[in-house]
């Protein structure tokens, strides 16, 4: 030993030549190892101290030393061969060869894997005589050495699931021939589905293990943590590296995390702790303090985590200040920040916070880098606080980091740990190659650090999931929850999975694909139930170990590199979060060629049956039990059978409070407190959910007699909901919809009590009421248009002579719109009652498709033959409930006494649930909510009422526009910061004296939802800005259930210097209500399904005729529907004569004039109490003096429901001659109007240049007669550019629509294909785009969430107009139509409006309904330049 010391410094210059020469390449001098320079002389005691010197600084090196550890351990193993009586010597090199090969491919030198080196080294260690002295030493290699076998096992796993990732994507891209041979889709409403085909089957055939798999898996892992358990007894052990032995526990806490085993993770961190406190290591048992105090939170004790935080502190104040403890600090400064926001100390949270978030971003290193992903990630759980609890103020000082809203700064967090795994990985492939980390270091805290990365970025990923799904982006949180589960799928990290699964589930529910949502459950019943075990792997024959020296193979280059990504180029692509996944689920896990069958839905799963005294996973393991609750309210919801439902919430609730109990026992013995002390906060957030699934499904069945259950049920779900030990962001939205379930009770209750129906509450409210028509009972064999609530002891009777009593049905699903870990949708997607026939999730319109028949060209339209249609898929169920009068009279008297039943009590619970959403509202449940208050306000507090039904309509479109600019505005400051010339650099122009940079930042002023005092909330009615002559009006169909589509209309008007009007139109007495009418329309497109397949030309042409005319009739019904309040609908005229009989009445109606009819005048003047026949005969004089005169010439933009849309309102007679485009939201049309006045040079402000021209013309080449009518137009204008019969360079498309004035698109669907929604966003939309292919201007409604289509992404883009066709039409009609548009249009001259020449063209169709109605535009008007 004295020999060691003397030659330690030579060594250390030894290694340091090695190193020198690794990095000159010097490869001959880098294999070298000590024993082959001194040669074999020395005696073997003094070459292995050597040797051990040796590999210890290699160790200690920051640079890849895998080969040099590798040849030194071949020389020690050589040394230390199995017949030396160095048996725990030979053991710890065999457990070190193991890290080396772990991690790079020594498959030349040795036939071993790193699982063999482990095996053997336990044989050893298992053989090797345990004697007093070398106890401890015995333990401590045997728990490493088992630490080591499971970190081995788990790798190999790894590398298994990428090796078959691999041939799974070489067989999609062998079958991607005879995809592409499939005929071109005729609209694009599904593209962005299709896309994610494969990555959704990659992930469901990666699904192959389970809980017992787990289980097994993890049996060495908790060997480690029984041995060093027993190894700790106070004092230091007598071990070979007492720091390594703390380091590897700390390892093995940060393996349990991962794996959601959060009590032995903190019995890890606990004996690192006390083991590092021991050696005097003041930083590193902080550390571990700090980790305990983050799961004592998890597991809902905020006051124990601040016991072992404050231990953290008191070791940090041992130690002088150093990067090193400021790190750590900070660290403890968040945790302080979380335990504050536990305990509802938002102001003292909040500044911690931002201590954290300004330090960080000072620190340019791994370990700062993942501190602020975390610091992001506590940001977002603040800024999810509603705005009583956080205030503006302290809202203010976390925004003006940039994070505006819980979005953007989850999305931040999650796109910096991508890029941390990019980074320490060193990996430019995607996850093909990701995991065999090349350049990985697998010593010291990089091990430690893999692991807590990885597991930080599945927890991050989930809350982003629930977070985006919850602004109504579900089909993005689809998209990030499947790219998430390719991470856990590999990782085998089954709490993980189960959880994905549960929020996939989930996810589906919200989308109405209800079936998907229970094969996504049955996987997770596979995975958690013990009895589908799938046996371990068989036991490997004993394997000779025989390393030889050499260099690692090379890495392979094999596998793609990935399309590079502004926001996450790495291990989750951010292509993801803007294209909808799959709805179609792949074979789950299956490997043969036979369909999946379906599963048997009422198999439960076992767990929930489980005694009390169960100490299974799912039983006693937190994050297992809770997806194993999460998967029993979501079957509950999925359930047809009520009773079958009770019983699952009801088993969902017992096990509840079983695993809580059972978790406090534990917590307690661990932390070595008595149980009584403890006051957990466990799983509050699910029993809370439990209360809401009951109320809601309360609400739709409407059980005789339940009444005062149902309001039992509520009050004891808002006493659950209040903050008990620990405050979740879940808890808020939950509450929220409580109290709007309250309030529709109420109004129901309130209703029986006044006989009327829940629609006449409001009546007195506002100044005009329909006549009163004679009552139509028809309780029990109602209309299956006019089908009746289900609900039958909260629902009040339609009875009475003054009243209507038919009530629309609500839709089989109840409002929830909770940002939970389960996600549940606003509305369940089955009928929770026997009674309930075909379970209903509202349709979207029917489409058409365009049929491949050849076609010749005839003269006569009666020969002509049938022209390509396309078809979409359309489910059309309903719900018919039968209920009698005296059932729906049965228990009124119980809920009047149960509760305060009144409209003020009703605007009361309105006004709370409104206050928790408005900040950040969810679109299943804030809609509904701002709809029945305003209803319930009406027109003694216009401005509101305008203001509520303004922020009712377009919420996912306000989301997404927020969530574009902020990333928008990031990328500037970025780009700002890099190139010193700043935003000169960036080729963005700047007109008006205005940048780029405060275009944006007042556009992300106008789309981000308010969290100021409510008092301040109307100032965005009163002040809206738009230009003279433009009128936006907003209609909706309003009911009291949550997604009902009601027969009552809302429709405001918003003018420049005027107030807003809103008056509430009730339909439900006319022979065809609204919600019939929209049955009507989708029947007749759903017809185009039938006719599209009659070959017969005469036939075909008679069939097509025949729907023209029933959408001419509907046309012409939903026009009187709206009697006289379709004035509503058009500008204000400038004749002066109108401001000499304005004296006498109401402005909008006389400006309307010559519509009016003597009929629709009485019902204005009886509709507003005026009994007086001198008053009608005033308004009749005022009627006739302007009648004749100037009609109005204005533009009127609609900001449409995501039921009305559906409707070709442009083909309505009032409107069908004017000027009329759409917008998704008032904020949208407050967008366009700001960068229309910022920006002089946009085409919004200067025109169209018919010069600067792009188009597409027949893409796919299917298209030959459209070819040949606008190739020789098109080729022949010179100053144009664009492609004709041939696929578009996806780059110079995106480049043309930045670029040109105009976007011509002549094919199929929208051109999604060639120019799909990311590359729309990526810049700035600057031409008009004329889309003219079938459902171009469609938004899909998908369950109860808010339309979407690539036309929203067009607008969040820039885009001035888009004009598209609102369903599938057939390609020579449209081309008439399209060529008449154009010509018309371009040769008009300068300062031609597009729009009336739109309006103009559709008499060039032959039919003038189902075709002509179609083309509608988005955006704001435009002209020549």
């Amino acid at each position: 030993m004295q020999i060691l010391d003397h030659l330690t410094e030579p060594v250390s210059l030894w290694v340091k030549t090695k190193s020198d020469a690794a990095r000159a390449g010097e490869d001959d001098t880098r294999l070298r190892t000590l024993r082959d320079g001194l040669g074999e002389a020395i005696d073997e005691e003094v070459m292995m101290c050597l040797l051990e010197e040796e590999l210890r600084l290699y160790k200690e090196q920051t640079g890849d030393t895998a080969q040099e550890r590798y040849n030194t351990l071949c020389d020690l193993l050589d040394i230390c061969h199995e017949e030396t009586p160095h048996t725990l010597r030979r053991a710890t090199y065999l457990c070190e060869m193991a890290q080396v090969v772990c991690y790079q491919d020594f498959s030349q030198q040795t036939d071993c894997s790193a699982v063999d080196f482990t095996h053997e080294a336990l044989r050893l260690l298992e053989v090797e005589p345990e004697t007093a002295e070398n106890a401890d030493r015995l333990k401590d290699e045997k728990a490493h050495a088992s630490l080591w076998l499971y970190i081995c096992t788990l790798e190999t796993n790894l590398q298994e699931a990428v090796d078959t990732e691999k041939r799974l994507r070489a067989v999609q891209e062998e079958n991607k021939m005879e995809v592409n041979m499939d005929p071109v889709p005729t609209n694009d409403l599904e593209y962005e589905d299709k896309q994610k085909s494969q990555e959704s089957q990659l992930v469901y055939d990666g699904l192959r293990f389970n809980l017992l798999a787990q289980s097994k898996l993890s049996e060495p892992l908790d060997r480690c943590l029984s041995l060093w358990r027993s190894l700790l007894k106070g004092s230091v052990p007598a071990v070979r590296d007492p720091k390594l032995t703390a380091s590897s526990m700390t390892l093995m806490a940060a393996l349990y995390t991962l794996m959601g085993k959060h009590l032995q993770a903190l019995e890890g961190y606990q004996l690192a702790a006390a083991l590092f406190h021991s050696l005097g290591d003041a930083q590193n048992s902080a550390n571990a303090f700090c980790h305990s105090a983050r799961i004592l939170l998890y597991l809902g004790s905020p006051t124990l985590a601040q016991v072992e935080l404050e231990k953290a502190e008191q070791s940090l104040t041992s130690v002088p200040s150093s990067e090193g403890t400021s790190i750590i600090s900070m660290l403890a400064t968040l945790q302080k920040a979380q335990i504050h926001y536990a305990l509802g100390q938002v102001e003292r949270g909040v500044s911690c916070l931002m201590e954290v978030i300004k330090e960080s971003t000072q620190h340019h290193s791994k370990s700062w880098y993942l501190l602020r992903a975390r610091a992001l990630q506590t940001a977002s759980e603040y800024l999810s606080l509603d705005t009583q609890t956080l205030d503006s103020q302290l809202r203010q000082s976390i925004t003006q980091h940039g994070m505006k809203t819980s979005d953007t700064a989850q999305y931040e967090g999650l796109k910096l740990l991508c890029s941390l795994v990019m980074m320490l990985f060193d990996c430019l492939k995607i996850f093909l190659v990701i995991f065999n980390l090349v350049c990985f270091l697998s010593v010291g805290d990089s091990v430690v650090f893999k692991w807590l990365l990885l597991s930080e970025v599945l927890v991050c990923s989930e809350r982003m999931v629930i977070v985006r799904s919850s602004s109504g982006a579900v089909h993005e949180a689809k998209a990030q929850c499947l790219e998430a589960l390719k991470l856990a799928t590999k990782l085998q990290t089954l709490s993980h999975c189960a959880e994905l699964l549960v929020l996939k589930a989930e996810l589906e529910l919200m989308k109405g694909a209800n079936e998907a949502s229970s094969l996504d459950l049955e996987q997770v019943r596979n995975l958690l139930d013990l009895c589908t075990g799938k046996d371990g792997k068989q036991q490997k024959s004993e394997v000779k170990i025989k390393p030889r020296k050499g260099r690692p193979a090379a890495p392979s280059s094999s596998g793609h590199a990935p399309e590079e990504d502004d926001d996450l180029c790495g291990i989750l692509s951010s292509r993801a979060f803007l294209k909808e996944p799959v709805e179609t689920m792949s074979r789950l896990g299956s490997q043969g060629a036979s369909p999946p069958l379906k599963p048997k839905r009422q198999h439960g799963l076992s767990c929930l049956t489980h005694a009390d005294t169960c100490s299974c996973p799912c039983c006693s393991e937190l994050s297992v039990a809770r997806v194993s609750i999460h998967w029993a309210l979501l079957q509950a919801d999925l359930q047809t059978d009520p009773e079958r439902a009770r019983r699952l919430r009801q088993s969902a609730r017992k096990h509840c409070r079983s695993v809580a109990a059972k978790l406090q026992s534990s917590l307690a013995a661990l932390v070595s407190k008595k149980s009584a002390g403890l006051s957990l906060s466990l799983l509050q957030a699910e029993q809370c959910k439990v209360h809401l699934g009951t109320v809601l499904q309360l609400l739709r069945t409407g059980d005789k007699g339940k009444s005062t259950v149902l309001w039992e049920e509520i009050e004891a779900g808002l006493e659950a909901v209040m903050p008990k030990g620990a405050l979740t962001p879940e808890l808020g939205p939950i509450r929220a919809a409580l109290l709007g379930a309250k309030a529709v009770s109420c109004c129901l209750a309130l209703a029986t009590k006044k006989q009327c129906t829940p629609e006449e509450l409001f009546s007195s409210v506002w100044d005009w009421n329909p006549p009163k028509v004679k009552p139509q009972l028809k309780l029990k064999n109602e209309s299956k248009h006019r089908s009746k609530s289900p609900v039958s002891d909260t629902i009040p009777p339609e009875a009475g002579a003054a009243c209507h009593t038919d009530v629309k049905s609500i839709s089989q699903n109840a409002s929830n719109s909770k940002t939970s870990r389960t996600l549940k949708p606003a509305l369940n997607s089955i009928p929770s009652d026997a009674k309930l026939v075909n379970p209903t999730v509202e349709p979207e319109p029917p489409r058409r498709t365009r049929t491949t028949k050849k076609t010749t060209s005839q003269s006569s339209e009666a020969t002509e033959e049938p022209e390509r249609m396309r078809m979409i898929k359309e489910d059309e169920d309903e719900v018919v409930l039968d209920i009698s009068l005296e059932e729906l009279r049965g228990s009124d008297t119980e809920m009047n006494d149960a509760a305060d039943l009144s409209v003020e009590a009703v605007q009361s619970y309105l006004r709370s649930s409104w206050l928790l959403l408005h900040h950040f509202p969810p679109p299943s449940l804030f809609p509904h909510i701002c709809l029945l208050l305003a209803q319930s306000l009406g027109q003694t507090d216009p401005i509101s009422t305008a203001m509520l039904h303004a922020q009712s309509l377009g919420v996912s479109t306000r989301h997404h526009l927020t969530r574009h600019v902020v990333s928008q505005l990031r990328k500037l400051k970025k780009s700002c910061n890099d190139v010193t010339e700043g935003l000169g650099a960036l080729s963005l122009e700047e007109t008006s004296g205005a940048t780029q940079s405060q275009k944006l930042s007042a556009l992300e002023q106008i789309f981000s939802f308010n969290s100021s005092h409510p008092t301040h909330q109307p100032a965005i009615i009163i002040g809206c800005v738009f230009a003279l002559g433009i009128t936006v009006c907003m209609l909706s169909l309003t009911g009291v259930y949550p997604d009902e589509i009601g027969s009552t209309i809302l429709l405001t008007r918003l003018e420049r210097g005027s107030n807003p009007i809103t008056v509430r139109i009730p339909t439900a007495d006319r022979k065809r209500s609204v919600a019939v009418l929209l049955e009507e329309m989708d029947g007749v497109l759903k017809g185009q399904k039938q006719v599209s397949t009659v070959a017969e030309k005469s036939q075909w042409w008679e069939g097509r005729k025949a729907l023209d005319v029933r959408v001419e009739v509907r046309d012409t019904i939903f026009d009187k529907a709206l009697g006289v309040w379709r004035t509503l609908l058009l500008p204000l005229t400038s004749d002066p004569e109108l401001e000499v009989q304005v004296k006498c009445f109401q402005k909008v109606v006389l400006s309307a004039s010559p519509l009016l009819s003597l009929p629709e005048l009485q019902c204005l003047v009886e509709g507003m109490g005026q009994q007086d026949k001198d008053f009608l005969r005033l308004l009749q004089g005022g009627v006739a003096k302007l009648r004749g005169r100037e009609e109005p010439q204005g533009h009127t933009v609609l900001i449409l429901d995501k039921f009305l849309q559906r409707l070709p309102w442009e083909n309505i007679a009032s409107l069908k001659s004017r000027s009329v485009t759409r917008m998704p939201s008032l904020h949208a049309v407050l967008g366009h109007s700001h960068l229309k006045e910022m920006d002089s040079s946009c085409v919004l402000s200067c025109g169209v240049n018919p010069k600067k021209v792009y188009y597409v013309l027949n893409p796919d080449r299917n298209l030959p007669d459209t070819e040949n009518r606008f190739k020789e137009w098109f080729t022949g204008e010179r100053a144009w550019r664009g492609v004709c019969g041939t696929a578009p360079d996806p780059d110079k498309l995106q480049e043309a629509v930045t670029t040109r004035d105009l976007y011509i698109y002549i094919g199929h669907g929208a051109g999604a294909r060639f120019l799909d929604a990311q590359r729309v966003l990526k810049g700035p939309v600057r031409a008009v785009a004329l889309l003219f292919g079938c459902s171009s201007a469609a938004l899909s409604v998908h369950g109860h969430q808010e339309g979407t289509g690539i036309i929203l992404s067009y607008l969040t883009a820039g885009c001035p107009l888009v004009l598209g066709n609102l369903w599938d039409v057939t390609d020579r009609d449209l081309d008439r139509f399209t060529s008449a548009l154009l010509q018309s249009w371009l040769s008009a001259g300068s300062g031609s409006s597009l729009l009336q020449h739109l309006a103009q063209s559709r008499n060039a169709t032959h039919l003038k309904h189902i075709i002509g109605a179609a083309p509608i535009a988005y955006g704001l008007p435009v002209y020549i330049h």
